[in-house]
């Protein structure tokens, strides 16, 4: 394995700690982003991953709270 192989490797397993205000904010950020024709088709599959990976982080208690604020 190269050194750069290894140097991916070593970021993919480092734990980082984000505020659930940012997580929330990027939830957000991709459902406007969604809506008003952001991404491209081709492009759907990685951004939904990424927002179900993202909504799975949050509390089931803060994601009722921000579904009835944007209601």
């Amino acid at each position: 394995m190269s050194n750069v192989d290894s140097s991916v490797e070593e970021v993919n397993k480092k734990t980082v700690s984000i505020p659930l205000d940012n997580i929330r904010t990027m939830v957000n950020i991709i459902d406007i982003s969604s809506q008003r024709g952001a991404f491209r088709a081709p492009e759907m599959k990685g951004v939904g991953e990424f927002y179900e990976q993202l909504v799975a982080l949050v509390p089931n208690e803060l994601q009722k709270e921000g579904t009835q604020s944007q209601q």
